[in-house]
């Protein structure tokens, strides 16, 4: 049970050489596409979703949706339910999700200088030709990737067991180096290797298991006994701590949970915060008083509803382009665009988007016209939070309900 692992950037020849590899070997080639492709399938989550979430920035709703953690603990699994079978050889990024401390495993970065990339770019016939900062701006998901999981750039030797430059070695010569170091006695399997793959699958599962229950967590295994490793502050600790332990116990053949404290659990850092699939945790308010939209964000906040505040109809439809909320709360009496121009243009654009109109200024006339064009529901201000909040949770069902119908 050798396990294969190929990273490399645009350009650095990496699906020549790891397709023939894999046909040398006799070994399964699973890309990163594959894996990302089965988590979409298994977990009912759109393939531009988990790719967003994977290789972007973080949503500013990420403290409240956990998207990015979410996407990378359903990965693992992914990868780690694949790797139980023998000889496979992973290509991309997502094969840094296998634990360094697992033996068995080769690790190999094909790397390049950017002149190089360049001419082979050219070399396929792309219609345009690519400058440095063209392959640059290609190479900044996996910046972002390698930086928030290891602080370090993509191409960091210490994560890797070879580096081979493929602008000074064909592809023989880098074929043959690979098939070389796999044939090693440190690489092959042994009754320790197969114990290390067995307690990787099963801290998969149980930081999968935790996380579909709304914790995101870090999670290692060895001898199955489960470690549970909490990295945000949190006041009620032992509670949090009991909480994990009870639900990771419910993954078979475990010998026992244990939980510590992470490095970054600080009371000044971040603070825990469990994701509650009952709430919306995607809302954009929209509201030129500026001390009302940030109250407000604030009071649903501290009632684990995820919120960021906008203060003008501009301010909204550029949000939107890049991070598309769940739920609207939008003022109509608005400098610029108001908001039924903004309401008919979300609509138009984002159907699924439900927009709450809260406004202090509507007219009956206003109120007609905003249901006509799809608001979920025509508020005047003042409102009571609880009522504003069952609300939202009902335009969040309603949303979650079509999303059910369409799988």
């Amino acid at each position: 049970m050798s396990i294969l692992t190929i990273f490399n950037g645009t350009y650095c020849l990496g699906d020549e050489i790891v397709s023939k590899l894999a046909g040398k070997l006799n070994y399964t080639l699973v890309k990163e596409d594959d894996l990302i492709e089965n988590v979409s399938k298994q977990c009912n989550i759109a393939v531009k979703k988990l790719k967003k979430a994977l290789y972007e920035e973080p949503s500013v709703f990420n403290e409240f949706t956990h998207e990015r953690e979410r996407a990378i603990t359903n990965i693992k699994f992914e990868i780690a339910s694949l790797i139980k079978k023998d000889n496979i050889v992973f290509q991309g990024f997502c094969a840094h999700l296998i634990p360094k401390e697992l033996s068995s495993v080769l690790r190999v970065c094909l790397i390049s200088d950017l002149e190089h990339r360049i001419k082979v770019a050219a070399n396929k016939d792309f219609a345009k030709k690519l400058s440095q900062s063209d392959i640059l701006k290609e190479d900044t998901p996996l910046n972002l990737l390698t930086n928030a999981l290891f602080m370090k750039k993509p191409w960091d030797s210490s994560l890797y067991d070879i580096m081979i430059p493929v602008d000074r070695m064909d592809e023989a010569e880098a074929i043959n180096l690979v098939m070389e170091n796999i044939q090693k006695d440190v690489v092959k399997t042994t009754d320790a290797s197969i114990a290390e793959f067995e307690d990787f699958f099963t801290a998969a599962l149980a930081q999968k298991t935790l996380s579909q229950n709304g914790h995101e967590v870090n999670v290692i295994c060895k001898d199955m006994i489960v470690t549970i490793i909490i990295e945000r502050y949190v006041l009620r600790l032992k509670h949090l701590e009991e909480e994990l332990r009870k639900i990771a116990l419910t993954v078979k053949g475990l010998r026992g949970v244990e939980n510590r404290v992470g490095r970054n659990f600080r009371s000044d850092g971040e603070v825990y915060k469990r994701f509650d699939e009952i709430l919306p945790s995607k809302v954009l308010l929209v509201d030129d008083e500026r001390d009302f939209a940030t109250t407000l964000s604030s009071r649903l906040k501290l009632r684990d509803v995820g919120s960021v505040a906008v203060f003008s109809g501009q301010e909204a439809l550029s949000f939107i382009k890049e991070d598309e909320p769940e739920v609207i709360v939008l003022d109509l009496s608005m400098p610029g665009i108001n908001g039924l121009e903004v309401l008919r243009k979300v609509k138009n654009d984002n159907p699924d988007i439900e927009v709450i109109v809260l406004t202090g200024k509507g007219s009956e006339q206003d109120k007609a016209e905003a249901l006509q064009l799809g608001a979920f529901r025509y508020l005047q201000k003042p409102v009571e939070i609880d009522m504003l909040t069952q609300i939202m949770k009902e335009a969040y069902n309603k949303i979650k309900e079509k999303n059910l119908h369409s799988v």
